[in-house]
């Protein structure tokens, strides 16, 4: 007995027998071996196309596994709550008492910028300045440029005009013969040996042109101030805690640093929660200076505001600003002075050490400590700018600037190029398929849903079966009432059916 045979059974026809196109196509090669050698070609050919199809298609799944993908990016939210904002300052120091002397407005100067000035200046962290007040909600925002008033700093190295000398007794000395004020810093400290350190502050406007002109174009400059370092032969030697004496292996530094007002354009942006802001124009000299072109001023005077001058509050005015932005900045007289006064209060004195001792004013000792005194004088600047953009509020509606908040969210990326190979098998397929249904059609295979490729493939039968299949005409397998004819021509045939069959079915013998 042959094994049992399973054949698929739809509707009330049991020859009625389904496959795809390919398996038309391959009962048309079955049902036509005897035809011709071209007709055996053609459905070879056929037979092979569908075969390199489906080795494109197994290929293809890394090409669809690629074509997708999934990313975070940041997008703005305009409905996000709380809302991001930055501040600016167009003014500030109004409210200021006046004073009697100008090296004394210190002692007007308001606790907030006094201690803003001092905490910038003796920053226990150098390397991280001090940042402005903002609200970012989500840690990612940005924000249109806009205009603030500020204080700068701007520090020009004057090392190379210090030299080292020696007297009649081995010790060594300090000379500036190019600069005087250098000069007249060193004439008033004795003998050098002792000294590490000296700070002075100057009046730009008191200066020598010449000495000055690394900064002339710095018309608000508030106080010049002149430092000269001496570090330790001794690489090794750590300035912080150890000093050394001044001999002919110690490095000499020396900066000039101008402290000035000015307005600025910045671009501010908060991105992983660190706030930075881009500079895009600084404009220092104001619009109403006028007075300094008159012919009786001499000197540095004719480049720098005078504290002694009884000028009106400086405008500046920064073009190209967005038209919902304020252009115009204004520092009164009340606030330009006391800031002066504290700084040359703080900002002089000399560091000089003996057999047992250090001698020293606390400004001038922690700023020999320091890393780096030109940032020290920069981030003494930056406070005092957040201090009048602050202006005692974070939240002063006059000075805030509203921002965007950026939110991640997740987007579905098509890598079209990927898709290019599934593309051409989806195309190559249906053009196969469509042309084995138009062939075997032709050729008189059989209905499309009526394949026998089942029946070639699965039906075991018997000896007398199988002559009748092998003499059949192609017409004969055409229609299920044909395929029907071939299995009764079999003595025995043995049927697994999927389904519960009725009599009227199928019918076999």
């Amino acid at each position: 007995m042959s094994p049992p045979t399973t054949l698929l059974v739809e509707g009330r026809s049991g020859a009625s027998i389904f496959c795809g196109g390919f398996g038309s196509g391959k009962s048309r090669a079955v049902s036509s071996r005897r035809q011709d050698t071209h007709d055996s070609a053609t459905t070879r050919h056929h037979a092979s196309i569908g075969a390199a199809i489906t080795l494109i298609a197994f290929a293809s799944g890394p090409f669809f596994q690629q074509s997708v993908t999934y990313e975070l990016r940041s997008v703005i939210d305009p409905a996000f709550s709380p809302s991001a904002n930055a501040v600016a300052a167009y003014s500030w120091g109004d409210g200021t008492q006046g004073w009697s002397y100008a090296q004394y407005a210190f002692q007007q100067l308001p606790y907030n910028m006094t201690a803003a000035i001092l905490a910038g200046l003796f920053a226990p962290d150098q390397t991280s300045p001090p940042k402005p007040t903002s609200n970012c909600p989500t840690g990612n925002c940005t924000w249109e440029s806009s205009g603030t008033l500020g204080v700068n700093s701007k520090c020009v190295d004057i090392s190379s005009r210090v030299e080292m000398r020696i007297d009649n007794t081995t010790e060594y000395y300090l000379e500036a013969p190019g600069d005087s004020l250098l000069q007249e810093t060193f004439d008033r400290t004795g003998s050098d040996k002792y000294h590490i350190f000296y700070l002075a502050s100057h009046i730009p406007a008191d200066m020598n042109v010449s000495l000055a002109e690394p900064f002339l174009n710095l018309t608000a400059a508030m106080v010049v101030v002149d430092w000269v370092k001496v570090w330790p032969g001794d690489a090794s030697v750590d300035t912080s805690t150890s000093y050394q004496l001044l001999t002919r292996n110690s490095t000499i530094e020396a900066f000039r640093c101008a402290v000035y007002f000015s307005a600025k354009e910045v671009l501010p942006r908060v991105e992983n929660g660190v706030y930075s802001e881009q500079v895009l124009q600084e404009v220092t000299r104001p619009d109403n200076v006028q007075f300094l072109d008159q012919g009786e001023r001499i000197g540095a005077r004719k480049y720098f505001v005078y504290t002694h001058d009884p000028w009106d509050p400086l405008e500046f005015h920064l073009a190209g600003l967005p038209p919902n932005r304020r252009n115009n900045f204004t520092v009164p007289v009340t606030a330009f002075v006391p800031i002066y006064s504290q700084m040359t209060h703080d900002l002089h004195g000399q560091v000089s050490f003996g057999s047992r001792d250090i001698s020293s004013n606390t400004a001038p000792l922690l700023l020999y400590k320091a890393d780096g005194v030109v940032q020290s004088i920069q981030n003494m600047a930056d406070s005092i700018t957040n201090e009048m953009r602050r202006n005692e509020s974070s939240v002063n509606p006059e000075h805030t600037v509203q921002g965007h908040v950026w939110v991640q969210q997740q987007f579905v990326v098509v890598r079209w190029a990927w898709l290019a190979l599934p593309a051409t098998v989806l195309a190559s397929t249906s053009l196969f398929v469509a042309a084995t249904i138009v062939e075997t059609r032709r050729k008189h295979v059989g209905v499309w849903l009526s394949s026998p490729l089942a029946l070639f493939f699965n039906a075991h039968l018997d000896s007398s079966g199988k002559d009748v299949l092998s003499n059949a005409s192609p017409e004969s397998l055409n229609t299920s009432e044909g395929m029907a004819t071939i299995v009764k021509g079999s003595r025995k045939i043995s049927v697994v059916a999927n389904e519960q069959a009725q009599d009227e079915d199928v019918e076999m013998r």
